[in-house]
């Protein structure tokens, strides 16, 4: 009971403990305008602080993926620029037992042009609950023109070989966080947006790997 008890603490800590920061940076990406996001290329980028304002606004995972899992993230603000976060996440890998959530919530930490998102899950094993906590870290990155989160994974990949992992990618489809939206009622964008060459015929990059754009 006391191993579950301080699994709950983590997950609630996790989930609701984390508050929105600034930390000032010497070095400054290279774009046109301070509001704008890290640009896209294929070398590693100096962050640069980004303001509150700039990450609000609704995310969504790439419309080819949908069949499979999908990811709808808002991100608003709170009392003194804090940021907080309310996801909704389907996949198609069920755990036996999992407790059902619809919605994720909470609040966020940014540090340059990066935020990250906790999370808190569980399942019940024996008869008793299992919970665990996570923090997702992304990057807030400009790609023709679009704005999107790269979690980790794909912001490695884009980063290294310039391709797209769609499963690790959020775009921005709006610039306001309505408290209402619903969010399984959300626009989806195709991951071709962010590609060079459009006309490319998209591969699962689950089964395929990573995509050239």
């Amino acid at each position: 009971m006391k191993r579950v008890h301080g699994l709950y603490l983590v997950a609630v800590f996790l989930t609701c403990g984390c508050c929105a920061q600034s930390e000032k940076h010497g070095a400054t990406a290279e774009t046109k305008s301070p509001h704008e996001p890290t640009q896209a290329t294929n070398n590693p980028t100096p962050p640069r602080q980004v303001t509150a304002n700039e990450w609000v606004g609704v995310y969504s995972s790439p419309s080819e993926i949908g069949a499979f899992s999908g990811t709808v993230l808002v991100i608003d603000k709170w009392m003194n620029d804090d940021l907080i976060y309310r996801m909704k996440f389907y996949s198609d890998v069920v755990i036996d037992g999992s407790i059902e959530q619809d919605e994720l919530s909470g609040t966020c930490l940014i540090e340059g042009d990066r935020i990250y998102i906790p999370q808190a899950s569980g399942y019940y094993r024996d008869g008793k609950p299992d919970l665990s906590a996570s923090v997702d870290r992304y990057t807030r990155v400009a790609v023709n023109g679009n704005v999107t989160l790269m979690r980790d994974d794909a912001y490695r990949g884009f980063n290294t070989q310039g391709k797209l992992y769609d499963y690790g990618v959020l775009i921005k489809i709006a610039e306001k966080a309505d408290v209402l939206l619903d969010l399984s009622d959300v626009e989806h964008k195709s991951i071709k947006v962010l590609y060079n060459d459009k006309t490319k015929p998209w591969k699962d990059p689950f089964v395929n790997g990573p995509n050239e754009r």
